[in-house]
């Protein structure tokens, strides 16, 4: 259960992560992440 938790959690910060780049890069940001 708490390894499943702890990978819920590393999901959830890499999406967080790529979602702010996409806000700090104003310029095609599908680009840039792809």
């Amino acid at each position: 259960m708490a390894e499943e938790d702890l990978i819920q959690v590393e999901t959830q910060k890499q999406k967080a992560e790529e979602d702010l780049k996409i806000l700090l890069l104003p310029k095609d940001p599908v680009m840039n992440v792809m």
